[in-house]
């Protein structure tokens, strides 16, 4: 299974963020660590070889709001962040969304 992540830049006014993935116990088995908020650069991210049921998590550094979470997931996915530090969002999207980067 894998998880395509688009970002895109502008929508979060270059705040940095992280998305990363967990499973059922609440392990993060992949993406960024707690601490390793990047640059939000339009782009991609693809995480794979996840062979268990999983939640994927994302926080906008420097927001007051809560991270978002959405799941559990056991098939690909394909998630857009976007918003600003006051109100971002995560949402899924269709598979052909991301794969049309």
């Amino acid at each position: 299974m894998c998880i395509i992540l688009k970002i895109r830049a502008h929508a979060i006014n270059n705040n940095n963020n992280r998305v990363w993935i967990e499973n059922a116990a609440g392990f993060r088995i992949g993406g960024d660590g707690s601490n390793d908020y990047r640059d939000c650069i339009d782009g991609y991210e693809l995480i794979d070889n996840i062979n268990e049921k999983y939640w994927v998590h994302a926080k906008v550094e420097g927001s007051s709001r809560k991270s978002k979470f959405r799941g559990p997931y056991e098939t690909d996915s394909c998630f857009r962040l976007g918003g600003s530090v006051f109100k971002f969002s995560l949402n899924e999207r269709d598979l052909l969304f991301c794969q049309g980067i």
